[in-house]
């Protein structure tokens, strides 16, 4: 978490996944691009559009709390990629 709050190496992108309340009341698992990590949560871009959550669309700005994170990738601008257990990040 210390190296995130400390900023993003050029090039590199974190993306992390975390549940959104579906209009059924059911979990939507959705990607958020990181733009900023700051201490117990975060400040990201929505990577993928909801099916399921009403209000949401991909490219909104969001904020997280680090202990809704699902899942995570990154990506290194070198190409490394690390995360990513759950299900493909486009």
């Amino acid at each position: 978490e210390s190296a995130w709050v400390a900023g993003f190496p050029a090039g590199d992108v974190l993306a992390v996944c975390a549940p959104f309340t579906t209009t059924a009341g059911g979990k939507e698992y959705l990607w958020v691009e990181v733009t900023r990590w700051q201490e117990g949560g975060l400040s990201g871009r929505l990577a993928t559009e909801p099916n399921a959550v009403s209000g949401l669309h991909k490219g909104d700005s969001l904020n997280l709390r680090q202990s809704d994170i699902f899942d995570y990738v990154y990506r290194s601008a070198a190409g490394a990629k690390t995360g990513n257990v759950t299900r493909p990040f486009r």
